[in-house]
């Protein structure tokens, strides 16, 4: 089977899925946003990003073309049985992969729920004809599948298949977290007004005043990173946080294994795949209930829902768990029962292995 992704192949999901596909003998090409080297797989590379971030509108609109151009002809000469759009992109060159006889289109929230009420028309108009012409959508929750059944033309286009989480690779080393007295909390959120982490600042500061042995580890970077290293020495919390910026993979699961507990304070979400690697490394979360949050995170027993933008809410949840080391330890045991129930990305990519040979064979 010839299957050609069209996304960013840094993302680590498109990656999994290209390497298992590759496995099975299938012809694997990817058409990305950035550049990168998959073994085994064709890549074309598509100056997507350059051409979005162009200011004179000439060279933007001619960029655009070119763009779309390349993708016509890369699909002509691959002549692909399944076209994979990773991420629902909305810029018009996008609409040159159509007509595709099977179109999937795998969605994440952010580019299926626009950010604000002020996007652009021609954006919807994209959106929605590539969702029109998609044979498949493909979302990774219940939230993202009840958000668009309420298109009658698209109820029955929506499958849902989580992005799942690596059960041998994620998995918990509790010695670690028994050397040391010092409890430590971990977000792994990149460092955007979205995710909150100004709040958990708040929150942490009235914590530490009951319980000093604390350590906040902050794995990742953004735009927020100088803002949010000034608000934590004017809360004078620099002896408490510690910025470790951008990690690799394998480097975020050692800090979830040296830590006792997950902060997720997001004022929206989509489906945290950090939360699933959380749980599967056995830490009990803190998350706000937005988004499909709720859907991992079991209040009361894989962890604990506060609202978003409450530090109070939020301080009155990390102080529980502090005092309550076997609280913590079953929380954890149940996350990652329910992520090995059911978000196993084994069982995730058989369920895409399936899906793709009923809709190649279906043509």
């Amino acid at each position: 089977m010839r299957i050609c992704y069209l996304g960013d192949i840094t993302s680590i999901h498109l990656q999994r899925w290209a390497a298992h596909f590759r496995k099975n003998d299938n012809e694997i090409y990817i058409i990305s946003v950035q550049k990168g080297k998959i073994e085994g797989a064709t890549l074309y590379f598509l100056e997507l990003i350059k051409w979005q971030k162009e200011k004179n509108l000439f060279k933007k609109v001619i960029g655009l073309i070119i763009i779309a151009l390349r993708i016509r002809w890369w699909l002509w000469k691959i002549r692909p049985e399944i076209v994979h759009l990773h991420y629902l992109y909305t810029d018009l060159s996008i609409l040159a992969c159509l007509p595709t006889k099977n179109l999937l289109i795998s969605c994440f929230g952010t580019d299926l729920i626009p950010l604000n009420h002020k996007e652009k028309v021609w954006r919807k108009w994209v959106r929605r004809i590539l969702l029109r012409s998609a044979k498949i959508i493909i979302v990774d929750s219940k939230f993202l599948a009840d958000y668009l059944h309420q298109y009658s033309y698209l109820k029955d286009k929506v499958i849902t298949i989580p992005l799942g989480v690596d059960l041998d690779f994620f998995k918990p080393i509790n010695w670690q977290r028994k050397r040391s007295s010092l409890i430590r909390l971990c977000v792994t959120k990149q460092l955007e007004v979205k995710y909150g982490h100004q709040f958990l600042l708040q929150a942490l500061r009235q914590v530490v005043e009951k319980f000093p042995h604390l350590k906040l580890l902050i794995c990742n970077e953004g735009s927020e990173e100088n803002s949010l290293k000034a608000l934590t020495e004017k809360l004078n919390l620099s002896n408490y946080v510690e910025f470790l910026g951008w990690l690799s993979e394998e480097k975020i699961r050692d800090c979830l294994a040296e830590s006792d507990i997950f902060v997720l304070p997001s004022l929206r979400e989509s489906f945290p795949v950090s939360v699933m690697e959380a749980m599967s490394m056995e830490l009990p979360v803190i998350a706000t209930r937005v988004g499909s949050v709720p859907e991992l995170v079991l209040h009361g027993k894989t962890g604990i829902l506060i609202k978003p933008k409450d530090v109070t809410e939020l301080r009155e949840a990390i102080s529980k768990l502090i005092k309550n080391p076997e609280l913590r330890m079953i929380m954890g045991k149940q996350g990652r029962r329910l992520v090995e129930e059911k978000y196993d990305c084994q069982d995730c990519l058989r369920k895409l292995k399936t899906l793709y040979e009923m809709i190649s064979h279906r043509a």
